[in-house]
């Protein structure tokens, strides 16, 4: 189940995850940041995009963010894939009532 709404040059976007394993989220996360850069590259005028990342009972547990200007240096060089990643990396949230897919993210940690 996802939710999806913009207001004021943010998009929201809430999902529910059922990712357990490492491979997993990074797929997850990366599915999110591709489908959001095809939209900013193309011509999507928004500022960035909140994420929200809810268990099987819907209750968030997780989120970030990822700025279009991140996008725009992305593409243009001024910033490497891996810093990128760092930004988006430092941009999360963990609740405290996280489940396993926010316990896995350790690897984003590095």
């Amino acid at each position: 189940m996802a939710y999806f709404s913009e207001d004021a040059g943010t998009v929201f976007l809430e999902y529910v995850s059922t990712e357990t394993t490492e491979e997993g989220i990074a797929g997850e996360i990366g599915t999110v940041a591709g489908i959001y850069r095809n939209g900013v590259i193309g011509g999507w005028d928004v500022d960035s995009l909140e994420v929200t990342v809810l268990d099987s009972d819907e209750f968030p547990v997780g989120s970030y963010y990822i700025e279009s200007q991140w996008i725009d240096e992305l593409d243009s060089g001024e910033i490497t894939q891996e810093e990128f990643l760092q930004r988006l990396t430092s941009s999360r949230v963990i609740r405290r009532r996280a489940s396993n897919w926010l316990r896995n993210l350790r690897f984003l940690n590095a």
